[in-house]
């Protein structure tokens, strides 16, 4: 009969350390998958979305060409450098390069956030003349997944 006592005494010692750790372990999920869902929203709810890039196709080929096309439209060449850079801030874009160089082509690049292993980047690149009027420019938008 003591034996017995001892040996229920074992058996509920093993499983409430099984149970701490299983509880441990279910605390630790419920944790990470928080952070994770919050990480994700905090990407996507921060990020404004941009007039150029908006509405874009969804497929690859048509989504750069479509961009290309509305970067053009809004920035024609003889076009102002400065009032180019002007909309471009406003809509989150940053200027990567410094060089005042005329004929150089120069770029600005917006990050667009993504989800799920994937970043959406739209770069603009332009080259001007010595009175900062726009004589060549380009759109691209990238697509990088994992």
């Amino acid at each position: 009969m003591m034996g017995d006592a001892s040996l229920t005494r074992s058996r509920m010692a093993t499983l409430a350390r099984w149970l701490s750790q299983l509880v441990l372990l279910i605390g630790v999920a419920v944790v990470s998958s928080c952070t994770t869902l919050f990480g994700v929203w905090s990407v996507t709810s921060t990020t404004r979305v941009a007039a150029l890039t908006k509405d874009l196709p969804n497929e690859t080929v048509a989504m750069r060409a479509a961009f290309d096309a509305r970067v053009k439209a809004r920035f024609p060449i003889q076009s102002s450098v400065a009032a180019m850079g002007a909309e471009l801030q406003r809509e989150q874009f940053i200027r990567k390069d410094w060089s005042d160089l005329p004929d150089q082509e120069h770029y600005a690049e917006r990050d667009d956030g993504g989800a799920f292993g994937c970043n959406l980047f739209a770069l603009i690149y332009w080259k001007s003349d010595k009175d900062e009027q726009i004589t060549a420019i380009r759109g691209d938008y990238l697509v990088n997944c994992l």
